[in-house]
């Protein structure tokens, strides 16, 4: 019974007998998977605020999931102005893989990491979104002269509109070709005065594709964790920035 005007105490089971969390109006969201809904939450077990209710959560079965956090979404090599991407890498910096890391989550990264096979078989939706090449109708494009001689054409961005200097996709600029498109070579770039090789766009092993300073370090200090290194995960698809999960 409700005294004082408060709320009586609550609880839910949400999901099935083989997959269920445990809801409590006191202690908000346990995914901890217990064998039974009542029993105690397992051990150990960490809990989470957030900005609306607290979640627990059981460390050796969750991860911290860090996606695209790489130099050509967020180094000024690129135009990258700062931004949420930025904000939220100091608040992994700072808070969100210290605090993984201590309480023994392991740390997942999962970033663009194109193969020449992955390339070739991108659905249209996605190859799109970054941009593509042109040509004129005489030079064959109708009659696959592009899936043969990619470079030799005009970048144009995600609507087919021709990019232009200081927007988001960099043309010639006297030394290097730069143009848009998976796996399109990224040319020379400059990042704190050096000349770089950015190399092939979003692919593997590729500068512009490798993980933006300081969490390149991060990411090799977790990797030689003795319990739970961190893991690098190549993707073909898009996401979000960066969540916590149980698996």
């Amino acid at each position: 019974m409700a005294t004082n005007g408060d709320a009586a105490h609550h609880r839910g089971v949400i999901g099935g007998a083989s997959n269920f969390w445990v809801y409590s109006s006191e202690h908000g969201f346990d995914l901890t998977h217990p064998a039974k809904p009542g029993n105690a939450t397992a051990e150990p077990h960490v809990k989470i605020e957030t900005s609306t209710t607290p979640v627990t959560i059981d460390p050796a079965s969750s991860a911290l999931v860090i996606i695209d956090m790489q130099n050509f979404f967020l180094s000024p090599a690129f135009g990258r102005a700062r931004g949420a991407g930025h904000a939220a890498l100091d608040q992994l910096v700072q808070h969100a893989i210290p605090a993984a890391r201590k309480a023994g989550i392991r740390i997942i990264w999962l970033n663009w990491g194109l193969t020449d096979q992955e390339i070739k078989e991108m659905p249209p939706a996605v190859t799109r979104a970054f941009g593509f090449e042109v040509v004129n109708d005489e030079e064959g494009v109708l009659n696959g002269h592009t899936f043969e001689a990619k470079g030799n054409g005009t970048p144009v961005d995600k609507h087919g509109n021709a990019v232009h200097r200081g927007g988001h996709t960099v043309l010639e600029d006297g030394k290097n070709r730069k143009y848009y498109g998976l796996g399109a070579e990224c040319g020379i770039v400059e990042e704190d005065g050096k000349e770089i090789d950015a190399g092939k766009m979003l692919m593997r092993d590729q500068w512009n594709s490798a993980l933006y300073p300081p969490l390149d370090r991060m990411y090799e200090e977790g990797a030689k964790i003795e319990t739970r290194p961190d893991v690098w995960i190549h993707k073909a698809r898009s996401d979000f920035a960066y969540t916590t999960f149980a698996y």
